[in-house]
């Protein structure tokens, strides 16, 4: 059973059998208290006495229904533990935020005063110059010169995905014992392999090592899928990389001036950024956070942006998300952002707070003071 929590969403994967109301009472009541005891961990349980174990995958909603619960009772009862745990985590990170002695700084340059921790220093405090006459129509077309098309892309990837193939010469040996193994043995480092009935038909065909192999290796659809498929998600993702390099483009071109403040000691990675922005025209705070999205592939988890804070008078646009650098796959090494959106008349204001994820929780209460202290002068 494969569980992923990623996202906030949890996939389970059991074997849909029976519909909800033909198990018997005793199996119902005892999968529905190991479940309740244990949460996720009595889940290998839960297979054995529903007769799911090794079998193939059924979705959180199909066990909710066998068990007569929502889907919604069912992911609190496998993560009760959890989220008491991470729910007692932020009550104490909001205790220990309130003793926390903050000062206030008030930047003369950018006209706003914010507060934050007393141990935490000012590092950037500057107005940026007027836009250096770049526009979002110069992006476009410097976008365009460097994108390579679908037909490019697709035979750079063919041409990539052959090197990962295993050797001839270990394929013919392992053909030379078993045609099926072979294959397998093939398709191994590659993209995807192939449902077990496919390897049997490449198989059962009359050819030598050599015939195979070619076969093989001279087949983009070996190694990929079809060119019509891969345009078509190809000319998507360009669609949006292009769109978010404009957006940024536009961002930038707004951009007056930058606050930055951190602790000297900075384990965590903790920051505060304030960017003041001269809008072209009237702006709601929501635009702001469109035109600052960064791309789905960038951000492995995130929220919706939501309008509930208040900031000096100003409805702002709330968003979190991880993101993903490159530069680790641990997710807890990735940085995590507490963003608020401000927009009124002229001027706009991004609030950008920011440490490693895995200290995040701790870190929050003290972001959202910071946050809500900011004042314009």
């Amino acid at each position: 059973m494969r569980l992923n929590k990623a996202d906030g969403h949890n996939t389970m994967t059991i074997m849909n059998s029976e519909k909800r109301g033909t198990l018997a009472p005793d199996i119902r009541r005892q999968a529905l208290e190991i479940l309740h005891s244990q949460g996720y961990k009595g889940l290998n349980d839960v297979e054995k006495i529903l007769g799911w174990q090794g079998r193939a995958g059924m979705t959180v909603l199909q066990l909710g229904e066998q068990l007569g619960i929502t889907k919604d009772r069912l992911r609190y009862m496998l993560f009760r533990s959890e989220r008491q745990k991470e729910a007692k985590e932020r009550r104490i990170a909001v205790k220990e935020a309130r003793k926390v002695e903050f000062t206030t700084y008030t930047s003369s340059k950018l006209k706003f005063a914010i507060s934050f921790p007393a141990n935490w220093k000012v590092t950037t405090d500057t107005l940026q110059r007027e836009s250096d006459g770049t526009t979002v129509q110069h992006v476009h077309a410097a976008l365009q010169k460097e994108e390579a098309s679908a037909e490019e892309a697709y035979h750079r990837l063919f041409e990539r995905e052959r090197t990962r193939a295993v050797r001839y010469q270990e394929f013919k040996e392992t053909y030379e014992r078993d045609k099926k193994q072979a294959y397998r043995l093939f398709f191994a480092k590659l993209l995807g392999t192939p449902p077990e009935q496919e390897i049997e038909a490449l198989a059962s065909r009359e050819l030598s090592a050599t015939e195979a192999y070619n076969r093989l290796m001279i087949d983009p659809d070996t190694f990929l899928v079809g060119f019509p498929e891969f345009k078509e998600q190809y000319d998507y993702d360009l669609r949006q990389h292009r769109q978010a390099t404009e957006n940024h483009a536009t961002l930038a071109q707004m951009k007056r001036g930058l606050l930055e403040v951190s602790p000297s000691n900075n384990e965590d990675e903790v920051s505060a950024e304030v960017t003041k922005l001269k809008l072209p025209n009237l702006m709601a705070a929501l635009e702001l956070y469109k035109l600052d999205k960064l791309l789905p592939e960038q951000v492995p988890t995130g929220s919706r942006p939501t309008k509930g804070i208040v900031v000096d008078g100003l409805h702002g646009v709330t968003y979190y998300f991880l993101f993903n650098t490159g530069e680790t796959n641990e997710m807890r090494g990735m940085p995590k952002f507490y963003n608020v959106y401000l927009a009124e008349n002229d001027q706009g204001w991004i609030i950008a707070c920011s440490c490693k994820a895995g200290a995040f929780n701790n870190y929050k209460p003290i972001f959202k003071r910071i946050i809500t202290s900011f004042r314009r002068t």
